[in-house]
């Protein structure tokens, strides 16, 4: 192998483990990345001078020259990768302990240099063997500037260029770091055949030649590594702390890194961390999950590629700022505190409503950037604007009605009469339809007529609402009083109250004593008092919790109490609760369906039983409708003979 090629293979071995150590973060990559610096510089160090690669007729390049380039690339890829303080501490250290040693060894073999029966088992250079020991401490100290000057070349130049701009500045700072080498080394290694002007040009020109063999490795490695190296571009390194004692000051290029592998790993989490100017310095994976961009795409530019006008607009009046500028919205935020839902837009447009906390970040008692969190809550806030929409939509149809008062009474009166031929006509017809009468039916027609029958059903229901409280207004409220017995009333809609609960997390309870309650009642009336009791009870009880049914007789009153562990009513709402087409505002905050009727007709029947209903409740208590009837009744009331 000639030279050339053997220079090229030199320095392909010597940088192609570095590249390959960098691939992934391990416990054992920095342990192995030091090790190898260590190992190549104590090969530069020992066995430097011992061969030499003849490039041109002029023009030849030592082995540990090649190795000292190599050492340079590995110092490059470690600090990038680690792209902490400490990491350039460590490498530091680590060059100036291995001179020591090498010092060290130099003073060892001069000692048994001229003892008997020990002799070389290879010629070493005169150059390095008649070096004294000081040489190799002051090698090492050269070299920890050297890579102090590379690392602050890079630093100087990525606060300033832009991130295109720094794939020139990485060999650059490698080719100065280099020369500097080159014009400085000649005078620790000092070559008696040769002058030292002469040295340092033969020893510059070898380290423009390395430094022209790195650029390739260089672009691979900025080209392959592309994410660490825009990490390492975010993130600055404070080289004037690298003398200090002060721990902070050791740790924070550290704790900078743990932070990143943190908010990486939170990834149901939008973290994004910006400078004081909210350009992007990390952008976790939990954001590119949501909003499509990526980490490379999104690091450098600002926030506002994520905000459009209308909806900085929107904060700009809520946070009362006067200005959409977002720096002055972050301010904002941070001083009112709290979480803000903010609409953000993602890559393919489309907008995500993200619940989101704005903090400072503080450094040496001042602001150098923002950590945004937030979760996305588009789902919930979407369905929250919904259901407020429908709620605002019933409360104005409620209002409607409460305002058509005057209209209605006649209105329901001459549609209810008018309804009930048509809807006895259909339930008849559709009972013969499901009877087969007209011929049999298929599947899909059976289950299409069971709905118009469930629907029918509903409207006849209501009809049979509004004119029993059409009769109850009109005092021509007729009941069928018999003698009966109350429990027997409850008794006989227990099947119906057990078909309410089904499917429901509820424990339907009965408490009707022993003995019976006898009572002058309309059977069929107070049948409905208990199922409208009960259905009200259903509706306004979460799962798990339990709806109480008792019947009594006490101090010459029969009594029905019907209790839930419910959400509870209101004050202000009980006041208004026996009203026509009356809903409670948790009726309307939990879209529970209903018309507002079940209560009043309720009313009517037990005030038509000259009896009397009322309510105990609180807001997340529970509630407890009391219906009292005399047990003898007299009933002079709406026209009802007994």
């Amino acid at each position: 192998m000639e030279g050339p090629e053997l220079f090229v293979a030199c320095v392909t071995a010597y940088t192609v483990a570095p590249l390959v150590l960098a691939i992934r973060q391990t416990v054992f990559q920095f342990v192995l990345l030091y090790s190898y610096i260590a190992t190549l510089t104590a090969v530069t160090g020992l066995v430097g001078l011992s061969h030499v690669i003849p490039l041109t007729e002029s023009l030849s390049v030592t082995s540990g020259e090649v190795a000292f380039a190599g050492l340079l690339f590995a110092v490059l890829v470690t600090v990038v990768a680690g792209r902490d303080l400490q990491v350039v501490r460590n490498v530091v250290v680590l060059a100036i302990g291995v001179h020591t040693l090498l010092a060290v060894v130099r003073v060892l073999d001069g000692l048994v240099a001229d003892r008997p029966r020990l002799y070389a088992v290879r010629e070493v250079p005169s150059r390095l063997a008649d070096a004294p020991p000081w040489a190799a401490l002051l090698a090492g100290v050269l070299l920890a500037g050297e890579i102090v000057l590379l690392v602050g070349l890079i630093e100087g130049s990525k606060r300033r260029l832009p991130s295109l701009a720094m794939v020139i500045v990485y060999p650059a700072a490698m080719a100065v770091t280099l020369v500097v080498d080159g014009l400085l080394r000649p005078l620790l290694l000092r070559d008696a055949e040769l002058g030292v002007w002469q040295q340092v040009e033969q020893a510059t020109g070898a380290r423009v030649l390395l430094a022209w063999g790195l650029i390739m490795p260089i672009f691979i490695f900025v080209a392959l590594y592309r994410h660490l190296v825009l990490a390492f571009e975010d993130e600055p390194l404070r080289l004037d702390a690298l003398g200090r004692l002060s721990r902070d000051e050791l740790l924070l290029g550290r704790a900078t890194a743990t932070v990143e592998r943190i908010l990486d790993a939170a990834v149901n989490t939008l973290l994004v961390a910006m400078d004081p100017d909210l350009r992007v310095t990390h952008f976790n994976v939990g954001a590119e999950q949501l909003l499509g961009w990526t980490a490379e795409e999104m690091r450098g530019r600002t926030t506002a590629l994520l905000v459009d006008q209308d909806e900085a607009l929107r904060h700009a009046m809520a946070l009362g700022t006067g200005s959409t500028d977002l720096t002055v919205l972050t301010h904002a935020q941070i001083a009112h505190g709290g979480r803000r839902e903010w609409e953000l837009v993602g890559k393919d447009g489309q907008r995500h409503i993200v619940s989101l906390s704005i903090s400072e970040i503080e450094a040496g008692g001042r602001v150098v950037g923002y950590l945004a969190a937030g979760e996305d809550v588009t789902s919930r806030v979407r369905s929250e604007r919904a259901m407020l929409q429908a709620m605002s939509r019933e409360h104005t149809a409620a209002l409607a009605l409460q305002e058509a008062e005057g209209v209605k009474h006649e209105l329901v009166s001459t549609v209810s009469h008018e309804l009930r031929t048509p809807i006895t006509s259909i339930t008849g017809y559709t009972e013969l339809l499901e009877e087969g009468v007209f011929g049999e039916l298929n599947e899909k027609q059976a289950n299409a007529l069971r709905r118009v029958i469930r629907n029918t059903e509903r409207l006849e229901s209501l009809v049979e609402d509004l004119l029993v409280l059409e009769r109850a207004e009109s005092g021509l409220l007729q009941l069928d009083l018999t003698h009966i017995d109350l429990r027997a009333v409850v008794h006989d809609v227990e099947d119906m109250l057990a078909e309410m609960v089904r499917g429901r997390d509820l424990d339907l309870r009965f408490e009707l004593g022993h003995g019976p309650i006898h009572v002058k009642g309309d059977h069929s009336a107070l049948e409905r008092v208990v199922l409208n009791l009960v259905s009200n009870a259903v509706k306004f009880t979460p799962a798990g919790g339990r709806i109480t049914v008792e019947a009594y007789a006490r101090d010459g009153s029969a009594g029905l109490l019907v209790s839930d562990t419910g959400v509870g009513i209101s004050a202000e709402d009980q006041e208004r609760l026996f009203e026509r087409f009356f809903r409670t505002h948790e009726s309307y905050k939990k879209a529970v369906p209903g018309t507002g009727l079940g209560l009043s007709i309720v009313q009517a029947i037990v005030q038509g039983h000259d009896g009397k209903v009322t309510v105990m409740s609180a807001p997340g208590r529970g509630t407890t409708f009391a219906v009292s009837i005399p047990l003898d009744v007299q009933f002079s009331r709406f026209g009802i003979s007994a």
